[in-house]
């Protein structure tokens, strides 16, 4: 696995105390309500039939930036963000991650691209991808790229894709173990967020605090590689209008689907054939089993049997 975990290893701590940082003050509370997933591609036709099937996938969202990246989005609300008031229940507690911790909310890009008049990124729904699709391949195709101010991102990429673009297109039950087999996770239902490599530095264990603190997101540790899980559903209608023009395509087809990271990295666990599920509040037992040296490298990570027997140990009537 040659991929890289782009976080960086030297978090530190900017916000300021409650009251006095703009998070006080900030009443759509974006950054708590959007979860970025992944960086997306559009070389290619498939590139183009995997961006639409994002939006069969109920809360994920793809969007494209003003520079022209695509980025995949969750959109759910924060479980430490008080419904009424909208302030984060951990702000600047232990428990919060450095991920948040070290946003400079001063410079605050959330509250400047999530705004309704935003010049910053389109948010698309699934009917505005069927519009993009169509002004992408069409030469009467329309898209109102111009209101986002847009015109030079609109041009790089009708250029970029119409160079490469080939015409060829090729409500569960919630499991409450700590375990989920590789065959179950084969359901639609799950998708699997990168980095799927294992973590090299303690802070990288952040990115889990950060992302598992939004409701549905789990992590899926397999003894080679990890996966952020989520828990989502079909649109069926949505898929069915895809059919149409695409019958052979499935949810699994999704780029972040398991049988896409299945077979490139192909999991395997000590217990079976089986992942280890876990859940925010595991992640203090987690933390305790990775050695680390004094500067935050990993020196060892705990195997998948070595968590189940923690596990097992410490919440008996949880464990699968």
């Amino acid at each position: 696995m040659n991929q890289k975990l782009n976080l960086p290893s030297n978090l530190s701590v900017k916000q300021d105390v409650w009251g006095v940082s703009p998070c006080t003050v900030c009443d759509s509370t974006p950054c708590c309500k959007n979860l970025p997933l992944d960086i997306l591609k559009l070389n290619n036709y498939s590139d183009m039939v995997n961006l639409q099937l994002s939006s069969v996938f109920r809360d994920i969202y793809p969007v494209l930036k003003k520079s022209g990246e695509w980025n995949l989005y969750l959109r759910r609300k924060c479980l430490s963000v008080d419904a009424d008031s909208g302030k984060c229940l951990i702000h600047a507690m232990p428990n919060q991650s450095l991920i948040c911790k070290s946003y400079d909310a001063h410079r605050c890009w959330y509250a400047e691209a999530f705004r309704a008049d935003s010049s910053t990124l389109i948010k698309f729904t699934g009917e505005m991808l069927d519009e993009f699709e169509h002004f992408l391949t069409s030469d009467k195709g329309k898209f109102d790229c111009e209101s986002y101010d847009f015109v030079s991102v609109k041009s790089e990429i009708i250029d970029d894709f119409k160079k490469s673009v080939s015409t060829d297109s090729n409500n569960k039950k919630e499991y409450r173990q700590y375990s989920l087999s590789f065959k179950k996770a084969c359901d639609p239902d799950f998708l699997f967020l990168p980095p799927y490599i294992r973590p090299s530095n303690i802070n990288h264990l952040e990115l889990a605090e950060f992302r598992l603190g939004f409701p549905g997101v789990y992590l899926a540790v397999a003894d080679n590689c990890w996966a952020y899980m989520i828990k989502t559903s079909i649109d069926t209608k949505r898929l069915q209008i895809i059919q149409k023009s695409l019958p052979s395509v499935t949810p699994q087809d999704f780029s972040y689907s398991f049988k896409s990271f299945q077979r490139t990295y192909q999991p395997f666990s000590e217990i079976g054939e089986k992942f280890i599920v876990l859940r925010k509040d595991h992640l203090a037992l987690l933390k305790s089993m990775v050695k680390a040296d004094a500067g935050g490298r990993i020196k060892r990570l705990p195997t998948t049997s070595e968590i189940y027997s923690a596990l097992k140990k410490d919440r008996p009537e949880r464990a699968a």
